[in-house]
């Protein structure tokens, strides 16, 4: 009677300590699904972005750099950014226009292009600006399939050991 009446008392207690892991993991799983939901959102953003004007800018000018500003101390409390302006000069079509471009590679060139839409002037981007872009998406991309499998694990986790086997009482 006695050795049962511990086996009962121990099957409570851990049932109560099973619980309280049980919500850990639900939490850390909410936590997870809510980062590789943000992941997932910057993939599309950045993706569709990239996309748009790789698929509309199909018009080619030349900017010339007006204006160039260098942060010769190289600190990073200094405000001062390196930043060109580049003056896009008038075609038939389109007035002129001002692009403003932050970066070394941007502040010590002369010119540079242009690639615009047609239809529309204020989307444009310029030469060797979305380089970089498609390694960026497929990085949060991973990061998203990542985290959405983390939590998959943790959830499965949660599922196979929710519930304790009965001591046989």
């Amino acid at each position: 009677m006695k050795r049962s009446l511990k086996r009962k008392r121990r099957w409570e207690q851990m049932q109560k300590e099973q619980k309280k892991h049980g919500r850990v993991k639900l939490v850390l799983a909410v936590i997870t699904y809510c980062f590789a939901l943000l992941f997932a959102g910057l993939t599309y953003y950045y993706g569709k972005d990239y996309y748009h004007k790789k698929k509309h800018c199909t018009a080619v000018t030349c900017g010339n750099n007006i204006y160039y500003q260098v942060n010769e101390d190289g600190s990073r409390r200094n405000p001062k950014k390196d930043r060109a302006i580049f003056h896009v000069p008038a075609d038939g079509e389109h007035g002129s226009w001002d692009i403003f471009a932050d970066g070394t590679y941007y502040a010590k060139k002369e010119s540079v292009r242009v690639y615009y839409d047609p239809d529309e002037t204020s989307v444009y981007y310029l030469e060797g600006e979305l380089r970089e872009i498609p390694v960026v998406i497929a990085f949060f991309a991973a990061i998203a399939v990542g985290m959405h499998s983390v939590g998959v694990l943790i959830i499965r986790n949660f599922l196979k050991t929710r519930k304790l086997p009965d001591p046989g009482m």
